[in-house]
């Protein structure tokens, strides 16, 4: 194998899971109900696109920039990943605690 092979065996992996998180975020951004754990999961899902791109920019541009990069976006991943992750460990109820309370629109006061 070659270099170039495996930049374009790299490039056709990452492609592919950065395809498929566009799509999941494009899913989540359609049945969007803003909650701490759709913004967790939005967080993550999109921390994973930057991943894949950087991915694919190191596997054809390999520089330390590139690495650097990659390094970056994979630590951030797995932070919002795991951020994710405990609030689905936390429970429903947590959920519940954590969201602002309703405002109501003010009711026209009657004379």
């Amino acid at each position: 194998m070659t270099s170039a092979s495996i930049a374009v065996a790299s490039s056709w992996s990452y492609g592919i899971a950065l395809l498929f998180y566009v799509a999941f975020a494009v899913r989540i951004a359609l049945g969007w109900t803003r909650s701490p754990r759709s913004v967790r999961l939005a967080a993550a899902v999109v921390a994973t696109i930057v991943w894949a791109g950087a991915c694919i920019l190191a596997s054809n541009a390999p520089t330390a920039l590139t690495f650097l990069l990659v390094n970056v976006a994979d630590a951030l991943r797995y932070a919002a990943w795991f951020a994710f992750v405990a609030t689905l460990m936390r429970g429903p109820e947590a959920e519940l605690a954590m969201r602002p309370p309703a405002r109501w629109p003010a009711a026209p006061q009657s004379r």
